[in-house]
């Protein structure tokens, strides 16, 4: 399910590091509505493994060096999510803050709406995607103290993206995807950088439009839960096109 919030702010600027903003208030709602739901998802013992993306939609905003400026003081929150369970308690919990102010990094932010998004059905055994938020494509080796980031321009980070979407299809589907996945492939139609501030790391993605081949099952996947890396933290959410 796919839904959209909008947030007004108490002034005009908000850090660089949005997503991690994005994060803190998702946190915040979600330990007010259910602290047991917000401890499966970020909680020490055990996390959930996450179906969800998100994407956010800054009118007119000007991007600084350390921060970002939203005239309309004013933003938009896409949400989208495989699992209904997810979507119910995003739901929920966004509801629970309602016209409240929540005080974040020099900020207030008080969620104003919530309304549902369609989602567009897919028939075929391909799709052309657009992205919402920039795809990461990260690679780890060993005991994952070394990470590689990856473009879509280059031939390894198409491979590193196949490679990652696939592992993202095994932990959702098993064994039923083990065949289906031989089938998958990847045209980039196009691809630009950009870097994005995410916890004081400034990482190279990519805002694209692609073309995967695979079976409905999985491309609807790909679709309501985002693809790639860091998808939780705002990271490869899709729209079709």
């Amino acid at each position: 399910m796919r839904f959209r919030v909008k947030f007004n702010l108490s002034n005009e600027s908000i850090p660089k590091d949005k997503n991690r903003l994005i994060l803190s208030l998702l946190k915040t709602a979600y330990s007010k509505y259910d602290r047991d739901y917000y401890e499966s998802l970020y909680g020490e013992n055990q996390p959930k493994r996450k179906s969800f993306t998100f994407s956010t939609y800054l009118p007119q905003a000007k991007f600084l060096q350390d921060q970002i400026i939203i005239p309309s003081c004013s933003f938009d929150l896409e949400f989208s999510s495989y699992d209904n369970y997810d979507s119910l308690m995003f739901y929920n919990s966004i509801i629970g803050i309602l016209n409240k102010n929540i005080d974040i990094k020099g900020n207030s932010i008080t969620a104003k709406n919530i309304i549902n998004v369609k989602e567009k059905p897919i028939l075929n055994d391909y799709a052309k995607f657009k992205t919402l938020s920039p795809i990461s494509i990260r690679e780890h080796h060993g005991d994952n103290k070394t990470t590689w980031y990856h473009l879509l321009d280059t031939q390894k980070g198409k491979d590193i993206f196949l490679h990652n979407i696939k592992i993202q299809a095994l932990d959702q589907f098993g064994d039923k995807a083990k065949y289906d996945l031989d089938d998958l492939r990847l045209s980039v139609i196009k691809a630009k950088e950009v870097r994005v501030k995410h916890y004081d790391i400034v990482i190279p993605s990519n805002l694209a439009i692609i073309e995967i081949q695979a079976k409905p099952y999985l491309l609807d996947y790909f679709y309501k839960a985002g693809v790639c890396s860091q998808r939780s933290s705002g990271f490869g959410m899709l729209d079709l096109t």
